[in-house]
């Protein structure tokens, strides 16, 4: 509240407003690592009141999946998370704690994630900072680092770029990136460092924009986002880099 009142935060009006967004990705990437080789369906749908939301995210392959050993339909993975969220007109700041859940593989236990971020905006490049925090699998912690920019095209639509930089403490390291033909524990990885970094270009449109904000907004995406594993990792992430395709269609009210 102190830090609220201090730069002007403000949480939107406290009033009920819904997001969904139905994605399909050509495959499933986090943080540089494959989780899902072939074309998969991620819906998200949130629900909140002021800057206090819950959000549901799943990841579903369209596909049979030979490498991963996931049948087509499969669903591999269900989050959710709750988070408050606080805004000014520079900056944006976001806190709360996700769970993480993988159905289809018996081995992977579910897990959970408490973050905060923080955002510059009306700034050049957006600056953009994260922290996240790992509290049962692994105990690791990653920290993100990231830059931004939006370009208003002549036919409405809207040309964003997006720069992330990845760091994980040694626990992120050793947990998330064994060694690749075992599985077993590799000491080139049990160590801080930068772990990866994304670059996204996303075209998008709003096809029903409700500048009032009294009703739905309804638009599309297309994005390509290329990400790479870095430095000792990425002998234990294989392919290290990869270029994702995805396309999109949300409504928000």
């Amino acid at each position: 509240m102190v830090l609220a009142l201090a730069v002007g935060l403000s949480a939107s009006a406290a009033d009920v407003w819904y997001e969904t967004d139905f994605a399909v990705n050509s495959k499933f990437v986090w943080r540089g690592m494959v989780l899902y080789n072939v074309p998969a369906f991620q819906p998200s749908v949130s629900v909140g009141v002021g800057g206090l939301y819950f959000n549901i995210w799943a990841s579903q392959g369209l596909m049979e999946d030979v490498d991963y050993e996931y049948e087509a339909g499969t669903f591999h993975e269900f989050d959710y998370m709750l988070a408050y969220a606080l805004e000014s007109d520079t900056l944006e700041l976001e806190a709360g704690g996700m769970v993480y859940t993988n159905p289809a593989y018996e081995e992977a236990d579910q897990t959970n994630e408490l973050f905060v971020t923080a955002a510059f905006v009306g700034v050049p490049l957006s600056p953009a900072v994260g922290f996240y925090k790992d509290g049962d699998q692994t105990n690791g912690t990653y920290f993100t680092i990231g830059a931004s920019h939006e370009l208003e095209l002549a036919s409405g639509a809207a040309l964003g770029f997006d720069l992330t930089l990845g760091f994980g403490d040694a626990s992120y390291g050793a947990a998330n990136f064994p060694d690749w033909d075992t599985g077993a524990y590799d000491p080139d990885t049990d160590a801080s460092g930068m772990t990866d970094f994304a670059l996204a270009t996303t075209l998008s449109k709003a096809i029903i924009d409700d500048e009032e904000g009294e009703g739905i907004v309804f638009g599309w995406a297309v994005n390509l986002t290329l990400t790479q594993v870095l430095g000792p990792y990425a002998d234990n992430a294989k392919p290290a880099g990869n270029a994702i395709l995805g396309v999109s269609l949300n409504a928000s009210f």
